[in-house]
Formats: structure tokens, C-alpha cells, sequence
């Protein structure tokens, strides 16, 4: 059986949402996680896959995809 101490302490390093507010994770503080990804194969994405990209986008854009704080968290900074 799983040690859910642990497993809890994995999951806490994760980003989460606490009243409308984007919490940040501790996983943000090493940048080891990162780092090993490399370069597999050509990396270019097939025509489907950014198809299904943009129908995703255009649906997290809208008035029904949405939350009503999104907007105000990517554009930190900016506005």
C-alpha cells in the first residue's frame, strides 16, 4: 500500500485554486523538474493536433469556457 504521507506531500507541490486565487506551488522553487525533458524526435505537432489546440482555446476564450477570474491571472502584470 501507497504511503500517503508521501503521496500527499507530492500533491501539495502542485498549483491550486483557493478562492478565485491561483495559489502556487512549491514545485515552482526548483527548476529540476524541468530539466531533464529532451528532445524527442522532430517535435512538430500534426495538423490535428493544433486543430485540436485552437478548438480548446476558442472554447476556454468564451463566455461559456471561461472562469471569471482567468483573465485578471494571465494578464497580471500587463494591464
Amino acid at each position: 500500500m501507497e504511503d500517503l504521507s508521501q503521496s500527499h506531500q507530492w500533491v501539495i507541490g502542485f498549483d491550486r485554486v483557493a478562492n478565485g486565487v491561483v495559489v502556487e506551488g512549491n514545485w515552482r522553487e526548483d527548476d529540476v523538474h524541468l530539466s531533464r525533458i529532451v528532445r524527442q524526435g522532430s517535435n512538430n505537432a500534426t495538423t490535428e493536433a493544433f486543430e485540436v489546440r485552437e478548438k480548446f482555446k476558442d472554447y476556454f476564450n468564451s463566455e461559456e469556457g471561461s472562469v471569471h477570474w482567468q483573465r485578471s491571472y494571465v494578464l497580471r502584470g500587463y494591464e
